[in-house]
């Protein structure tokens, strides 16, 4: 079973339909230019995030024990410049940290801004494809939150670099990367690597839930040992305004409203007694986590956007 499929231009958007319905994530597929322009991107950052202090992370389905280095930035809307706005950075699911070494990395290096914007514009225009194709009404795209993290993997403090198996608590994830190390898992038994010449995006476990089980997350992990090369990666993860209501795909019926909550949703993943990712020990419908309680700063309002 392919776990991914390449796409050569918005041509070929119409597959995502039917490739996200299966769990199976689309390659953009770069044009030589954008090759070039995205490989010397790549290059630049991974040398600037060498002098990172690395950072465990969490384990996931596998229970994976692996640091990396990593920052995160992020923007209100989708194909907006980054955001620098404190507030709005801290109402986002990341973690706080992340953020903040972020904005330090960007102030000390101001020489990365170019590169961090040339990868930026391929997630982007990747996730636009990706969007309108599973529903998402263009009007909506200002009203998105993208968080970008910048990665480098190469193991420190432990015997690997990298991150558990786990579904991304997203609407969509897309990822440029250099070096192998990711693996797409379809179930228990089936497993691939996907090439590395294009952008990835993966269907996300809040896209399950908001189309009612329509499309299914892709599962995927990281994992680098001490003799590979380090590996870099930047993934944007689109997400609707945080804990609001969202109207369903495609309806407009009064009351079909989708009640987003990432950080809810990211503990259900991992309930490892229920949960959607059970496709590794049998099918199970589609569920919602009861929402948590609690304001978080600059948090979106209900019912943030109209059905379209």
């Amino acid at each position: 079973m392919h776990m991914y499929a390449r796409l050569l231009g918005p041509a070929d958007a119409g597959e995502i339909d039917r490739l996200f319905r299966d769990g199976t994530g689309a390659l953009f597929v770069w044009t030589p230019r954008e090759a070039a322009g995205v490989e010397a991107s790549m290059a630049a950052l991974k040398d600037l995030l060498t002098g990172l202090a690395p950072q465990d992370t969490f384990p996931g389905l596998d229970r994976l024990r692996a640091d990396r280095q990593s920052f995160w930035l992020a923007s209100r809307g989708l194909g907006t410049p980054f955001t620098p706005d404190p507030a709005f950075l801290e109402s986002l699911d990341g973690d706080p940290a992340g953020g903040r070494r972020g904005a330090a990395f960007l102030h000390g290096n101001p020489q990365a801004g170019a590169d961090l914007e040339t990868l930026k514009e391929s997630l982007d225009r990747a996730l636009a494809l990706s969007a309108a194709e599973v529903g998402i009404p263009r009007s909506w795209y200002p009203a998105l939150t993208v968080r970008y993290r910048v990665i480098r993997y190469a193991p420190l403090r432990r015997r690997s670099a990298g991150i558990g198996m786990h579904p991304d608590g997203s609407v969509l994830s897309a990822l440029v990367t250099d070096r192998p190390g990711l693996t797409l898992w379809r179930d228990a038994g089936t497993a691939v690597q996907p090439a590395r010449d294009g952008t990835l995006v993966l269907p996300g476990s809040i896209l399950h839930r908001w189309s009612e089980g329509r499309y299914d997350p892709t599962f995927h992990r990281v994992e680098v040992g001490r003799d590979a090369e380090p590996k870099f990666s930047m993934v944007a993860f689109l997400n609707f305004p945080d804990r609001s209501g969202i109207p369903r795909r495609g309806g407009t019926t009064a009351g079909r409203v989708f009640p987003n909550d990432v950080q809810a949703c990211k503990e259900d993943d991992m309930d490892r007694g229920g949960g959607h990712w059970q496709r590794f020990a049998g099918p199970r419908p589609a569920t919602e986590p009861r929402p948590a309680t609690g304001p978080r700063s600059a948090a979106g309002p209900a019912n943030a956007l109209r059905a379209g």
